[in-house]
């Protein structure tokens, strides 16, 4: 969350951008998005493939498992 919205693709990419630089060079990368309170391996909020480019995929609709996220789908 960033200040009680939801990060968007933008934000998303910057920060896999980010975190990949920080790695060790690979082919492909994979990044996951969890917001607080999801639970690891049931989905995640957003995925970034780099395969080589960047692709961010937000998917809202596993919000719906969260009753406090449910606001946030439209």
């Amino acid at each position: 969350m960033i200040d009680g919205r939801l990060p968007n693709e933008r934000e998303l990419a910057e920060l896999s951008k980010f975190l990949v630089s920080k790695e060790r060079k690979h082919d492909r990368s994979f990044i996951t998005f969890y917001l607080p309170g999801m639970e690891v391996g049931a989905g995640a909020y957003a995925t970034a493939h780099h395969n080589p480019k960047l692709k961010v995929n937000i998917m809202k609709f596993m919000l719906m498992q969260y009753p406090g996220y449910t606001k946030f789908v439209r």
